[in-house]
């Protein structure tokens, strides 16, 4: 018997100790949901717009320095930093033979966006 209150004693003052606060409010799950949603629907929303603008001007992209005007709208569109934007470029022009350049220019530019 008296293990067994000790057992308990031990259980009640190890929970006791635990933090169950990073589970947030459940009241507040939906709310949460609904900006987790409208979040990915607008980050999708601008990579959709990244890689469409890398397709229609990849030819110019590689062939033009990061300080011209095709790469500034790009900087502009993906919203990346101006003391990012010499790394990005230069990671672009690194792929240009890529079959998946496309992909892979879109996922740098989306990185290094904000």
């Amino acid at each position: 018997m008296t293990s067994r209150i000790l057992i308990l004693t031990f259980a009640v003052i190890a929970l006791a100790g635990c933090d169950f606060g990073h589970l947030g409010n459940p009241l507040s799950l939906p709310v949460r949901a609904v900006a987790a949603g409208v979040e990915n629907a607008s980050y999708d929303a601008r990579r959709s717009r990244v890689s469409g603008y890398l397709a229609a001007n990849k030819i110019l992209l590689n062939a033009s320095s990061a300080s011209s005007p095709v790469w500034a709208g790009l900087f502009d569109l993906a919203g990346i930093a101006p003391s990012m934007q010499a790394k990005a470029a230069h990671e672009v022009k690194e792929q240009p033979g890529h079959p998946e350049w496309l992909e892979r220019a879109t996922v740098i530019a989306m990185v290094h966006g904000r």
